[in-house]
C-alpha cells in the first residue's frame, strides 16, 4: 500500500513538473518566425536640374533720356546740286544748283518696333536756301531761295550679343517727308530741296539710331546675369526635422535665345540652369565667372528641387502602435477558436524593405497556456498614388521557425493580424507634405534685394523612400512653374 502511494505522488510530481515546464514554454517570448537582420544601405540622392527664363529688362525710357541727352539737337550741311537748264528765248541756258541747311530734331521717341526690333523716330525741321551757283546768279539774286522742310526720321535696332553679353546693334535707318522742299529759282526753274539734302540727312539719322543703341550697354547685361548667375542658399526648417537646413541653388549653364519687346521696355531673354538641393551646409558654394554666351530656340522655367523629409521609426512605432497594440481578435484554427492579442512593436530596417516585429499572445484552446512570440513582416515602403502619403507594398510574414506550431497560428495571423498591419500601415502625410510646400515656396519667393521669384502653381509630391537605420526618408519632388524678376 505504501509502495503505491509512492508510485502515484511520484507520478503527479512528474505530470505538475510537464505542465509547469510546458507553461514556461508556452509564457516565454519566443521567435515565432524569423527575425530580419537590420540593414540600412547606403543611399546617394539625384537631382533634377530646374530651368528658369531670365529677362534682363531694358526699358525704353531710360534709352530716351540717354539718346536725348547725348545725341546733337542741330546740324547743318551745305554741297552743290545737279545742273538745271532752261530755254530763253529759244537758247537754252543751264546753271549749277547749290543749298545750305540747318536741321533741329524733336525729341527721341524709343519704342517696340515689332516682337524683336526696337523702334527709334524723332521729327526733324529743315530751315535753309537753295538757289543756283555762279556770278550771274549771285548779281540777279537767284543763288539763295529760302526754303522750309519737314520729316521724320527712324530707325530700327536688331539686336545680337556677342560672346561676353555685350550688345552688337545692327541699324536701319530711314525717313519719310511730312512737308518737302522745293525752291522756284525763276519762272519754271525749280530747285527740288530734298535731294540735295537727302543723303546729309540719313547720316545723321543713322546716328542718332546707333545712340539708342549705345544706351543699351555691356557693363549693365553683365551685371544684371551677374545676379542670377551667382550661388545663393536659403534656411528652411522642414517638418520632421530637428536640423536646420539650406535650399542651394547652384548655376549651371547660361543661354540667349533673343530680343522681345514690350510696351515699355525690351527684354533680353535667357535660361539658366541650376541645380537646386536641400542640404545641412549653411554657405553659398564660391561664385564663378559669366560663362561665354551660348544660343537656344526657346526658354521656360520649371523648378524641380528634391525635398528630404524624414518619418522617424519612432513615429511610424507610435501611429501603428496606436492602431494595433492592446487590440484582440478572435478567428477560428484548426485548434479550435483563438484570441489574439497583439502587445509591443518596433519598426527597422532591413535592405529596401521595413520589418514590423510584433510581440504577439495567442490564446490557443488546446493549449493550457498562451503562446506567446515575435512575429516579423517585411514590405517595401512606397508613396501612393496622391504622393502624399505611404504604404506596405508585398507585405509577408518571413520563414516560420516552428513548422507544426505556424501551422496552427498563421490562420489566425493571416486573417487578423497581417491585414490589420496592412491597413495600419497606409499613412497619411499630407497635412506634413503641405507644411514643408509652404516653407520651401515662402523661402524662395522671398525677395533677395536683386531678384524675385514666384512661383505657379507648385506641386510637393512624395517619390522614392529610402529606408536608412534610424529614419525613412521621404524623397519628396516640389515642380512648379515660375516667373524670375530682377530688380534693376
Amino acid at each position: 500500500m505504501r509502495r503505491l502511494n509512492r508510485g502515484i505522488l511520484i507520478l503527479v510530481i512528474l505530470l505538475l513538473a510537464t505542465a509547469l515546464g510546458v507553461g514556461w514554454l508556452g509564457q516565454r517570448d519566443r521567435e515565432l518566425s524569423e527575425e530580419p537582420e537590420l540593414l540600412a544601405p547606403a543611399r546617394e540622392a539625384t537631382v533634377e536640374p530646374s530651368t528658369l527664363a531670365i529677362a534682363v529688362t531694358l526699358p525704353f525710357e531710360a534709352m530716351q533720356q540717354r539718346a536725348n541727352a547725348e545725341a546733337p539737337k542741330n546740324f547743318s550741311d551745305s554741297g552743290h546740286g545737279k545742273n538745271v537748264c532752261k530755254r530763253i528765248l529759244g537758247i537754252k541756258h543751264c546753271a549749277g544748283t547749290k543749298y545750305s541747311f540747318n536741321a533741329t530734331r524733336g525729341t527721341i521717341a524709343v519704342r517696340a518696333a515689332s516682337d524683336d526690333r526696337i523702334h527709334v523716330e524723332v521729327p526733324i525741321k529743315v530751315r535753309g536756301k537753295g538757289g543756283l551757283r555762279g556770278d550771274g546768279a549771285k548779281i540777279l539774286d537767284l543763288d539763295g531761295k529760302n526754303f522750309k522742310a519737314d520729316l521724320v526720321a527712324f530707325a530700327d535696332i536688331d539686336l545680337a550679343l556677342d560672346e561676353n553679353w555685350c550688345p552688337k546693334p545692327t541699324v536701319k535707318a530711314d525717313f519719310r517727308w511730312t512737308r518737302g522742299a522745293r525752291v522756284e529759282i525763276v519762272g519754271g526753274v525749280w530747285v527740288h530741296i530734298n535731294s540735295l539734302v537727302e543723303s546729309a540727312l540719313r547720316e545723321q539719322v543713322q546716328s542718332m539710331g546707333k545712340e539708342v543703341a549705345k544706351s543699351i550697354q555691356c557693363d549693365e547685361i553683365q551685371r544684371q546675369l551677374a545676379q542670377v548667375w551667382a550661388p545663393r542658399a536659403y534656411p528652411v526648417d522642414l517638418p520632421g526635422r530637428d536640423d536646420r537646413l539650406f535650399i542651394h541653388v547652384e548655376s549651371k549653364s547660361l543661354a540667349y535665345s533673343g530680343l522681345q519687346t514690350h510696351a515699355e521696355a525690351a527684354e533680353l531673354l535667357a535660361e539658366l540652369e541650376v541645380d537646386i538641393s536641400v542640404r545641412d551646409e549653411a554657405e553659398p558654394g564660391t561664385a564663378s565667372p559669366l560663362p561665354p554666351l551660348q544660343r537656344t530656340d526657346t526658354t521656360q522655367s520649371a523648378v524641380h528641387l528634391r525635398v528630404p523629409l524624414i518619418l522617424s521609426y519612432s513615429e511610424l512605432e507610435r501611429r501603428l502602435g496606436a492602431e494595433l497594440v492592446g487590440k484582440k481578435w478572435q478567428s477560428p484554427t484548426p485548434a479550435g477558436e483563438a484570441v489574439l492579442e497583439a502587445k509591443n512593436l518596433r519598426i527597422y530596417p532591413s535592405g529596401e524593405s521595413l520589418v514590423v516585429g510584433t510581440l504577439v499572445s495567442v490564446d490557443l484552446p488546446d493549449r493550457l497556456f498562451d503562446v506567446n512570440g515575435w512575429v516579423y513582416v517585411a514590405g517595401v515602403p512606397r508613396a501612393n498614388d496622391s504622393g502624399d502619403g505611404l504604404y506596405a507594398d508585398d507585405l509577408v510574414f518571413t520563414r516560420a521557425l516552428d513548422n507544426k506550431l505556424w501551422s496552427t497560428l498563421s490562420v489566425i495571423l493571416e486573417s487578423t493580424l497581417l491585414q490589420e498591419l496592412r491597413k495600419a500601415a497606409a499613412v497619411d502625410l499630407q497635412p506634413m507634405i503641405e507644411q514643408a510646400s509652404s516653407m520651401i515656396v515662402a523661402q524662395l519667393e522671398q525677395p533677395t534685394g536683386d531678384l524675385m521669384v514666384e512661383l505657379g502653381d507648385p506641386e510637393l509630391r512624395l517619390g522614392r523612400l529610402l529606408t536608412t537605420r534610424d529614419h525613412l526618408l521621404l524623397e519628396a519632388m516640389l515642380d512648379s512653374g515660375a516667373d524670375v524678376t530682377l530688380i534693376r
